[in-house]
């Protein structure tokens, strides 16, 4: 188990140094995406009764308009001794959502303050009016919060004021080559509190580094980052830990509002594979994404080394997590608090990762061939007790294959594997043949010094059933040991709902519903944040929320005071979010990755999981595994794990109490209290949370093509 997305990322970074020929895959990929180490604490002193800064124009940044008014203005916050020699200092600016006419929280800024408790920080204001240029003209106030730790202590210092400063031209720093720094300038790594010196490996994923003038009257500027070197970068970072023989593996993400990674192919010495989108066009391809699919895998793999690694935060920069979320994250760049743990593979267990690596790295089905047709030797069990798993791959139809694949599946639509690999290569040459006008034999492509045709036909098998049939493992693990569960179930996830797919073959909350009947003790305990991942489009989340409560809203009709649901928060006003799906039954199995479970997490969307439970036993459960929902329950709640009951009765008595509380600053009792202004219609759960399995529709290209009037332009407008 690996509770936080930095661990992932960690193993992830570790993976692919270790490796020869190392693969990983994300959602998306920043050129310096990496790991954080926080520091274990912050300070000693007391923490102070007010606290004193000032702001700073930063060079270059801000675009003024004609009209008076300035977007995308950065500043850099400046605590002159006002801090705790080694504390952590959080600021959250105030933004103003139009809409509803209320303040919000923006990301904002942190810093670690140094050993004089100085303390430099960047955030972003909102978009708004400019400051004057006339000094006799009044000020643009703006308002911001403010959190400080210090010896195991915080206090929050609210409603903090102070005015825009005005926009001064200029632009980042670029450095030259390591040990260069320019004459007059001070390197400043904000969330480290310290100077930096070059080419030492200090610069850690997703920190700000700022250029501070000893001229107290000059602007300071932050440095490009793109000019940094990459001894500059601490190893734990893609640049230093992918190298040539490694393959990245990446999707173009399913919508306009959601950014793609920065990561171009000239910025690693691993191969970089990108699947691009068409809206609703074909996309020959291997691993073509349906319209408006979410491709969510993180996985790394080594064959050589047997390990491998499963997650589920998107692989940003700025995407980093350091518990309690309650605080902000302490310890690491400022953004979206996402929680989102994994698990690292090693052994027999990471061999399962072969297949859907090699499916996701090659561009055509010739390609794949090559890849697949040398022998696989099956890793030894390492013997002894131990922690088993089991890969859960979750896609929809007509994705995994190429167009080959496909014409060979309209050619021959009742297939069946086990063929041989005779009859199996005259299938596909056929239908190679027939896709591109061209004849092909597939012995010109295979190794035959190390080619095995039982293992190239059990791959090729696979991939032909999940371009026909689609997958949805994670939904068929999770049913089945719903349908077994005696006492527990911990369901943590961002999507659930009260939809059935396949049809009625995948109905989660109908087994929770069959199985309280059978027994009655069963407790089901939620943990669903308020939204989605940021940066998704409104309808989404507007479909999400709904699902929420009906699903919320079914299990307490019938399950009453035997169901709780709490949405964790990252401080007052801050939605905490979560990247990953955890399930834990009975304390006895543990299913955690990308897979959401909702309809389209659990049929549609494409995602990797891992099964995982544990033949060492404490207290009478796999010890894994119970440690493991005790570790998730921990960070959700940011509590420390003494804290916490064990027995599942006291579990959902204690939640209750909290939510009853107001939530303590710990969890919002009334995030799915109310419901949304309107519920979504049929037609907009059929777009916008899809039934993935066979049968639903014949082909998402034709299903999505045929949309008429608002709900065309909806879905054209959202996806790329």
């Amino acid at each position: 188990m690996l509770a936080t997305s930095d661990a992932v990322t960690g193993q992830i970074m570790t993976t692919l140094d270790a490796a020869a020929n190392g693969i990983a895959m994300a959602p998306v990929i920043d050129r310096l995406w990496g790991q954080t180490n926080p520091p274990a604490d912050f300070g000693t002193d007391d923490l102070p009764d007010t606290l004193d800064f000032s702001v700073r124009a930063l060079a270059g940044e801000g675009q003024a308009s004609a009209g008076g008014s300035v977007a995308e203005q950065r500043v850099a916050v400046h605590f002159e001794g006002s801090l705790p020699p080694g504390g952590w200092v959080r600021l959250w600016t105030h933004g103003l959502d139009t809409q509803s006419g209320r303040r919000f929280r923006q990301h904002g800024g942190a810093a670690l303050a140094d050993a004089n408790g100085d303390a430099w920080l960047v955030v972003t204001l909102p978009d708004g009016a400019a400051a004057p240029t006339d000094p006799d003209a009044d000020p643009v106030p703006l308002s911001c919060d403010a959190l400080v730790i210090a010896d195991g202590q915080s206090r929050y210092y609210p409603e903090l004021r102070f005015d825009r400063p005005a926009t001064i031209d200029g632009s980042q720093l670029s450095l030259a080559a390591p040990p260069d720094i320019p004459a007059g300038i001070t390197l400043w790594l904000c969330e480290q509190g310290a100077a930096m010196n070059r080419g030492t490996g200090q610069y850690a994923s997703g920190q700000t580094l700022l250029a501070i003038p000893d001229d107290a009257n000059a602007a300071p500027q932050r440095v490009d980052l793109a000019s940094l070197d990459a001894s500059d970068l601490a190893a734990n970072t893609l640049p230093n830990a992918a190298s040539a023989g490694d393959t990245l593996v990446v999707t173009e993400p399913a919508f306009g509002q959601t950014p793609d990674g920065d990561l171009e192919a000239a910025d690693s010495a691993a191969t970089l594979v990108k699947r691009e989108r068409n809206g609703l066009s074909e996309v020959a391809t291997m691993g073509r994404p349906a319209p408006s699919q979410e491709r969510r895998e993180l996985a790394a793999y080594d064959a050589e080394g047997a390990s491998g690694v499963i997650g589920a935060t998107p692989g940003r920069a700025a995407y980093h997590e350091s518990p309690p979320m309650q605080l902000g994250h302490p310890g690491v760049p400022a953004a979206a608090e996402i929680h989102g743990p994994g698990a690292a593979l090693a052994g027999p267990a990471a061999d399962a990762l072969r297949q859907p690596m090699a499916e996701r790295r090659a561009d055509n089905l010739l390609d794949f061939v090559t890849q697949t047709s040398a022998p696989l030797t099956a890793t030894p069990d390492p013997g002894g007790t131990t922690t088993w798993a089991a890969v859960l791959e979750t896609g929809t139809y007509g994705v995994a294959g190429d167009a080959a694949i496909r014409a060979l599946l309209a050619n021959n639509p009742g297939f069946q594997p086990g063929q041989s690999w005779l009859n199996l290569k005259s299938q596909i040459e056929a239908a190679v043949q027939n896709q591109t006008g061209q004849p092909v034999d597939l012995d010109t492509i295979i190794d035959t010094n190390t080619f095995d045709d039982d293992a190239l036909a059990a791959a090729l098998d696979r991939i032909i059933l999940n371009t026909r049939d689609g997958s949805a493992h994670f939904a068929t693990a999770l049913q089945a040991a719903i349908e077994r569960a005696e006492d527990f179930l911990y369901l943590e996830t961002p999507a659930i709902d009260a939809l059935t797919a396949n049809p009625g073959s995948i109905d989660l909350l109908g087994a929770i519903q069959a199985r309280w009947t059978e027994r009655p003790e069963l407790r089901v305990l939620l943990c669903v944040p308020e939204k989605y991942l940021p940066d998704q489009t409104a309808k989404l989340e507007d479909v999400r929320s709904a699902g929420v409560r009906a699903a919320l809203s079914a299990l307490r009709t019938a399950g009453s005071d035997r169901v709780q649901l709490f949405s964790p928060v990252a401080g007052p006003g801050r939605p905490g979010y979560l990247a990953s799906t955890s399930v834990i039954v009975d304390d006895a199995l543990m299913l955690t990755g990308s897979t959401h479970l909702w309809r389209r997490g659990l049929t549609f969307d494409s995602s990797l999981a891992v099964g995982l439970f544990d033949e060492n036993v404490a207290v009478g459960r796999p010890a894994a595994v119970r440690a493991a929902r005790q570790q998730l329950l921990a960070n959700a709640l940011g509590l420390p794990l003494n804290f916490l009951p064990d027995d599942p009765e006291d579990c959902l008595d204690a939640i209750t109490q909290l939510n009853a509380s107001g939530g303590l600053g710990r969890v919002d009792p009334g995030a799915y209290l109310t419901g949304g202004d309107n519920a979504p219609s049929s037609t907009d759960m059929d777009i916008w949370n899809p039934n993935g399995r066979p049968n639903g529709t014949s082909d998402w290209l034709t299903f999505f093509a045929a949309l008429t009037g608002d709900a065309s332009t909806e879905l054209n407008n959202a996806i790329r």
